[in-house]
């Protein structure tokens, strides 16, 4: 599937799911059957070739409960709060690679305004 970030992905599957049942439906069934999602970007690295920026949400009973309660828009919030759990949020990967020399600040500067 082709979105930004995680949110969007739920987003997507849950206005694809709403022609076929209750939107509270939707949401029960993806709280339930989902696992996690992984957003990949590649990214021009400095000097050539492509970094890899990922995105990870990892469903935990909190998580469950937010998209349950249709509180999507709280996701990125419990994304960046649980990086113990091995979450991480797509702005955070790529201020990671900016950090370690591997993209520049400005092809960051560009993802983050199509997040």
């Amino acid at each position: 599937m082709n979105a930004a970030n995680s949110i969007r992905v739920i987003e997507k599957i849950l206005d694809a799911a709403k022609t076929a049942i209750s939107p509270e439906a939707a949401r029960f069934s993806l709280a339930d059957i989902l696992v996690g999602i992984i957003v990949q970007k590649l990214i021009p690295r400095l000097g050539g070739g492509l970094a890899l920026a990922s995105e990870i949400l990892i469903i935990n009973p909190a998580v469950k409960s937010l998209i349950r309660e249709g509180k999507i828009y709280q996701l990125e919030s419990t994304i960046q709060t649980s990086r113990e759990e091995g979450m991480i949020s797509m702005e955070k990967a790529v201020e990671e690679l900016v950090r370690k020399g591997e993209v520049s600040a400005e092809e960051a500067r560009k993802i983050k305004l199509n997040i």
